[in-house]
């Protein structure tokens, strides 16, 4: 897989933890045909605020076969992208 330049996100498509100021989301439940860039914008429609993620790791299982999923920093923040 060939990641793309930047993805977008509506702020609303994510779960937020405050203990660990992590976003997540399962990749089934983002816009159809989202799939996992370099960068990603996690847009607020509500304030006109944007954070953007850059891709820092992915997790997979024993064989390197099966994707578990992605990682994201920001400056302040996280985001775990779950392969489902």
């Amino acid at each position: 897989m060939t990641p793309l330049d930047m993805e977008t996100i509506d702020i609303t498509s994510l779960n937020w933890n405050r203990e660990t100021g992590t976003f997540t989301a399962e990749i089934s439940s983002l816009p159809e045909g989202f799939f996992p860039s370099t960068k990603i914008r996690v847009l607020n429609q509500k304030t006109g605020g944007e954070m953007i993620f850059t891709y820092t790791r992915t997790d997979f299982d024993d064989t390197r076969e099966d994707v578990y999923g992605w990682h994201y920093n920001s400056d302040d923040h996280h985001l775990l992208i779950i392969n489902d």
